[in-house]
C-alpha cells in the first residue's frame, strides 16, 4: 500500500514466488517499467510459480506491467465506476426509465498505405501521438492477424502480427486499434442455441456482455452475456435455434459496458468495470415507453484511471 517502485532501467519492482495466491496492491506507482505486459525482465511485477492462477487487485496508483512463468494465469482487476445521467435538455430534470447502451469504440481505424509486405504499419493520413498507442491491440482485418502494439510515430505503428495469413502489411490493408473489442469481425458457429465465437486475443471475461451485430442470421445478433471464455473464444446463448451451423455474412463484436434503464435519480452505473488502458465508449439514449417520451441522445467519454461520469441530455419527443 501507499508506495512508489522506481526501475532503475533493468529488473522487476516485485517479484512473487511460491504458490500462486491473490494479491491487493493500494495506491502503488509504478515508474520506469516496462509498458506492457511480457518477458523483457523490465516488468514491474514477475510472477515466477511454477503453476495456478492469481488475481491482482489494484486500486489506486498505476496498472503494473507483469511477466508470468510459463503455465501461469494473472489477472488484472482494477475496478472503477462507469455512470451515466439522462437529464431534459430544457429543464435539466434527470429522466427515469431512459434506456442507455454504452459500448467500446475503436481507438483508430484506418488503411495500410505504405508498400506491401511491410512489418510496419503506415497510415500517411494520420496524426498520432509517439507511443500514445502502446499497449492498445491491432487488428489487421484484411489478413485477420494482431499484435499488441509497443511503439508508435504520428504515422507508424509497430506491432508483431500474428495468427494471420500474412502477419505483415500489404497496401490498402484494414486496420483496427482497440482496447475493448469495437466491432472486430468475428466467426461464428452454433449447435442448436449455444453460439460460439471465434474472437482473437479478445481479452474478455466470463460474465460481460458484448454486441453481436452483421449476421445474416438474425438469431446470431443482438446483445448477449458470454460464457466458457478462453483466449480466442466464448460463447452465448440465442433466443432460438438459426438455420445452419454457422452465421453468415459480416458478423462483429463489441464490447458492452452499460445496457439497461436510468433509476429514479436518472443515473445508470457500473462500479466494477475494469480498467487496464483508457478506453474511448459511445453510445446511445432514449426514452419511447411511458410519461414524457425524448428523442435519442449521443453519448461519447473516454473510461480513465478515474472511470467515467457522463450526462446524456435528451430533447422531448413532442
Amino acid at each position: 500500500s501507499n508506495s512508489t517502485f522506481i526501475s532503475d532501467g533493468t529488473g522487476h519492482g516485485l517479484v512473487v514466488t511460491g504458490t500462486a495466491a491473490d494479491i491487493a496492491l493500494t495506491n502503488i506507482t509504478w515508474t520506469g517499467f516496462a509498458a506492457s505486459d511480457g518477458s523483457t525482465g523490465n516488468e514491474a511485477i514477475y510472477v515466477n510459480t511454477s503453476a495456478g492462477s492469481m488475481t491482482i487487485t489494484i486500486s489506486g496508483g498505476t496498472v503494473p506491467s507483469v511477466r508470468t512463468a510459463a503455465g501461469v494465469t494473472v489477472n488484472k482487476i482494477n475496478a472503477v465506476t462507469v455512470k451515466v445521467t439522462a437529464k431534459d435538455a430544457n429543464t435539466l430534470a434527470t429522466i427515469e426509465s431512459a434506456r442507455v447502451l454504452l459500448e467500446a469504440d475503436s481507438v483508430a481505424t484506418g488503411t495500410h498505405t505504405g508498400a506491401n509486405n511491410a512489418a510496419t504499419l503506415t497510415d500517411s493520413t494520420k496524426s498520432f501521438t509517439t507511443n500514445a498507442l502502446v499497449n492498445y491491440r491491432i487488428y489487421n482485418t484484411t489478413d485477420g492477424s494482431d499484435g499488441l502494439i509497443t511503439a508508435n510515430t504520428a504515422t507508424t505503428v509497430t506491432a508483431t502480427l500474428a495468427g494471420g495469413t500474412d502477419n505483415d502489411w500489404d497496401t490498402s490493408d484494414a486496420y483496427i486499434i482497440v482496447g475493448r473489442p469495437a466491432r472486430n469481425p468475428v466467426s461464428i458457429t452454433s449447435v442448436t442455441t449455444t453460439a460460439t465465437v471465434t474472437h482473437k486475443n479478445h481479452g474478455l471475461a466470463s460474465g460481460v456482455s458484448v454486441a453481436i451485430r452483421g449476421a445474416t442470421e438474425q438469431e446470431y445478433n443482438g446483445i448477449f452475456t458470454i460464457s466458457n471464455v478462453t483466449t480466442n473464444t466464448y460463447d452465448y446463448t440465442m433466443s432460438a435455434d438459426p438455420a445452419g451451423s454457422a452465421a453468415t455474412g459480416s458478423p462483429t463484436s463489441t464490447a458492452v459496458v452499460l445496457n439497461g434503464t436510468t433509476n429514479a435519480s436518472g443515473i445508470i452505473q457500473t462500479t466494477t468495470f475494469n480498467f487496464l488502458i483508457s478506453q474511448p465508449v459511445t453510445g446511445k439514449a432514449r426514452k419511447a415507453t411511458t410519461g414524457t417520451k425524448y428523442k435519442g441522445g449521443i453519448l461519447t467519454g473516454t473510461i480513465t484511471s478515474t472511470g467515467l461520469d457522463t450526462t446524456v441530455l435528451l430533447i422531448p419527443d413532442e
